[in-house]
């Protein structure tokens, strides 16, 4: 059984229709660089259910929502912080729950770990984190639920060098116990990230290792339609209004600094606007594959584009901006960040 129909069966019909529908319907813009003449297809249009546990929905928050912010931040704290920074992993567990006290136990995760960070041990060896929850495991009994934490942990190179910071695997276990006010916990997981190679033979740094290791999915939803109705129905509302993502430290910081300074994520990310729109196309998912409706030329052209393109000018600045209409600034997006694998 799907998703969607396992939503319908425990009566939410509205959450099983969107499930359903998202991105059935897909409109892509085929894109020519005027300066190498390369072509490339932007998704410029779809409907999304944004249902928490979509696969779609939960693969597309990864891949355009954290892992670029996460990319960014690392960007913006090597070109403004000169410290060099090393990244542990940290998996953080509480005893087993029953589902119906799931939301209680993450907020009491949450103060948790608020409180330890709020350590001296804490803050003298971590200069940021990013924090992700998962409420399942592999192997969850029936009732039950499995909330812990993934953390991203970012470390001064010194860190394993300088006795005064480092934290050894028990004391992080003694700062979880003090922190969840329980001594029954028995484990915690913390491991340098180490830059590897893949099967491919694809390069992945630390960094990138440490990204793709902790923003994954909150819930597989091959895990959820595989619990009795009782435990699904209880995992969707105990988990509502939930949040599953942090940053703190200078995670947070950097994360402020880009939102709140367009010019200053325009120089990190150094986006180039020489794409032109040429091509629109129309498609629609049917009998497990998407056709194409139709497909159009497109013939205008941004006056923004045009002026960088006869400037041969790369980047956009705060002037080009500023000296645009409105109208004429609201299709211009600063500061979406762009999917790792094409950061130049």
């Amino acid at each position: 059984m799907d998703l969607s129909q396992k939503l319908k069966k425990i009566g939410f019909v509205k959450d099983a229709s969107n499930v359903e529908e998202c991105g059935q319907h897909l409109v892509f813009n085929k894109q020519k660089h005027v300066l190498t003449s390369d072509q490339r297809s932007t998704l410029k249009h779809a409907h999304f259910c944004k249902f928490r546990f979509c696969p779609v929905c939960n693969m597309r928050k990864i891949r355009f929502k954290l892992a670029p912010e996460l990319f960014a931040i690392n960007e913006f704290l090597s070109y403004y912080d000169k410290t060099k920074y090393a990244y542990l992993f940290l998996t953080l567990t509480v005893p087993n729950p029953k589902v119906d006290d799931l939301k209680s136990t993450i907020r009491h995760m949450n103060k948790s770990f608020q409180r330890m960070a709020e350590s001296k041990a804490y803050k003298q060896a971590v200069k940021g984190h990013f924090r992700a929850l998962e409420i399942l495991g592999s192997n969850t009994p029936s009732g039950e639920a499995h909330p812990h934490f993934h953390v991203l942990l970012m470390v001064r190179k010194s860190y394993f060098t300088n006795p005064k910071h480092y934290l050894s695997r028990d004391k992080w276990l003694s700062m979880w116990q003090h922190a969840t006010r329980d001594d029954s916990i028995t484990q915690v997981d913390v491991r340098k990230i180490r830059p590897k190679t893949l099967k491919d033979g694809t390069y992945r740094t630390a960094f990138a290792s440490a990204v793709y290791e902790v923003a994954k999915y909150s819930t597989k939803h091959t895990d959820l339609t595989k619990l009795n109705d009782d435990d699904f129905y209880s995992i969707i509302s105990q988990t509502k209004n939930v949040r599953f993502y942090a940053y703190g430290g200078k995670f947070k910081t950097a994360l402020s600094a880009l939102e709140n300074d367009p010019q200053t994520k325009i120089n990190i990310l150094k986006k180039d606007l020489h794409w032109l729109d040429d091509l629109y196309s129309s498609y629609t998912f049917s009998v497990s594959q998407y056709s194409l409706d139709h497909e159009k030329k497109i013939t205008h052209v941004s006056s923004l584009q045009t002026k960088l393109c006869s400037s041969n000018q790369k980047y956009i600045t705060q002037t080009d901006l500023d000296d645009l209409q409105p109208k004429e600034t609201a299709g211009v997006d600063i500061i979406d960040l762009p999917y790792p694998n094409n950061r130049q």
